[in-house]
């Protein structure tokens, strides 16, 4: 079927050939889509020994990945390729972004990263990681000296990983929401489909590029770029600062001193016990935890059909809730700005209810351009408070509740229990009565940059020919 929405340069705006199909890798068009997965991350003093682990491996393509049990993916960073004897000619061809590299000074104070060593781990930096997934445990497999392996799951509402008898239980975060509703649509739908709210479909150009690495410029050869993060997260933490927040908006209502926090968002009004810490939960991620909308146009619904036009205010949804925050799917003609901002996740959490104290996300993402794509997301959505006056889209004020990282310079004003009309907050009206951020329950542990080639590229990787 064509991809209607395809406008790679070089490629027909019809269709992506079934011969750019067949040497696409995996987990790029789509998700996976497996319980399990194993993400191994390599790093080697020569790129001779790299090139060895190199030629034993080999990657899935996009057509065969949903046929296939057992399928994989290869990347690599910078380092890695320049290890490989990639020239620097060839390089200059690549993201900016992915040659600057994760850990570079920039990229960690335009992110607002903590420094790498505190990372554990994913400190030193990767030469290259080949992630498998599967619908069986992956057996313990022999690792390169300097190797990590992270385990993903997909995990039941209870904690422990799916299997075929709780699959339609859905997939859920070690905070408790269902994930995987939200994600961009780079294939055509059914014809008889209709979007009414929101239309997920996305140009390919915001997912591959041409791959350089191919030899003789292949037509058929693209390739997308990654950004890995590994998030910890504190689940004990979390529900304390969700009972915190409960108790802060009990208090409130019998405090003659302070407005009523119900008194300016009803839907909290009235709520007890687990109703009223559900909603907290809902406003923390955007969804709640079945993963339906906090949207007045989509309360309900487990759908992506959706937008924000009728809830302007955050009354409904906040500002600062995640995924409010990430998407802000503007009815605006800036929406077709904001849609080329759109990152492909391709996250797993890790751990289970059975090992809390390590527990969390493996973040995936996968796009065209990574500073104008996961850097602009997380600089001007998650980490942007401001009201938007000086900002190129519309206003998306607040942190993000659940990722938004505090400039460690200087020191924001803390919220009293006066509200002088005149103040200057650096909490928008949707959290100024009650702040509804979690950020101390998730610690970045470590984030890479990664290319994956076409596979006519990892072969010209294996040969070494760049002649």
């Amino acid at each position: 079927m064509p991809y209607a929405f395809n406008d790679v340069e070089g490629a027909p705006r019809e269709q992506l050939s079934r011969a750019a199909l067949e040497n696409l890798q995996c987990n790029v068009l789509r998700p996976a889509g497996r319980y399990y997965s194993r993400q191994a991350f390599v790093r080697f003093e020569e790129g001779a020994a790299l090139r060895t682990w190199l030629s034993n491996l080999s990657a899935t393509s996009h057509t065969r990945g949903g046929d296939d049990a057992n399928i994989s993916t290869l990347l690599f960073t910078k380092r890695g390729l320049v290890k490989l004897g990639v020239p620097a000619a060839l390089l200059d061809k690549m993201d900016p972004a992915f040659f600057r590299g994760a850990r570079n000074d920039d990229t960690l104070k335009k992110l607002r990263d903590p420094s790498p060593q505190n990372w554990g781990d994913h400190g030193l930096g990767w030469d290259a990681a080949h992630l498998t997934f599967s619908y069986d445990a992956p057996a313990p497999a022999a690792l390169p000296p300097s190797c990590v392996a992270e385990l993903g799951n997909a995990l039941d509402r209870n904690g422990r990983v799916v299997t075929d008898a709780t699959e339609g239980d859905g997939r859920f975060g070690h905070f408790g929401h269902r994930d995987g509703i939200s994600n961009p649509v780079f294939e055509p739908s059914v014809p008889e489909q209709k979007y009414e709210r929101w239309d997920p479909r996305r140009p390919l150009s915001t997912l591959v590029v041409k791959d350089p690495l191919a030899a003789g410029g292949v037509e058929s050869a693209f390739g997308s770029y990654f950004v890995f993060r590994k998030y910890r997260q504190n689940v004990a933490e979390f529900e304390k600062r969700v009972a915190d927040i409960r108790d802060e908006i009990l208090k409130r209502r019998d405090d003659g001193h302070v407005p009523s926090f119900e008194g300016r968002f009803p839907d909290f009004a009235g709520l007890e016990g687990d109703a009223l810490v559900a909603k907290i939960k809902a406003w923390i991620v955007g969804r709640d935890l079945e993963g339906r909308l906090v949207s007045q146009n989509g309360n309900g619904a487990v759908s992506n059909d959706f937008d924000y036009s009728d809830d302007p205010s955050g009354a409904v949804c906040p500002f600062s809730g995640h995924a409010r925050k990430m998407a802000p799917r503007l009815a605006t003609a800036d929406a077709v700005a904001i849609r080329r901002q759109t990152l492909a996740r391709r996250g797993v959490p890790y751990g289970t209810v059975d090992t809390p104290d390590n527990v969390g996300l493996l973040f995936w993402c996968a796009q065209a351009d990574i500073e104008n794509q996961f850097e602009f997301s997380q600089q001007r959505f998650a980490n942007n408070d401001q009201e938007g006056s000086n900002l190129e889209f519309p206003p998306s004020p607040d942190l993000d509740s659940l990722i938004g990282r505090i400039d460690p310079g200087p020191a924001f004003e803390n919220v009293t229990d006066a509200y002088p009309a005149t103040s200057r907050w650096w909490r928008w009206k949707s959290t100024i009565d009650v702040p509804f951020e979690v950020w101390k329950t998730v610690t970045l542990c470590g984030s890479e940059y990664f290319f994956a080639p076409s596979l006519a590229g990892i072969e010209r990787l294996k040969e070494g020919n760049f002649k």
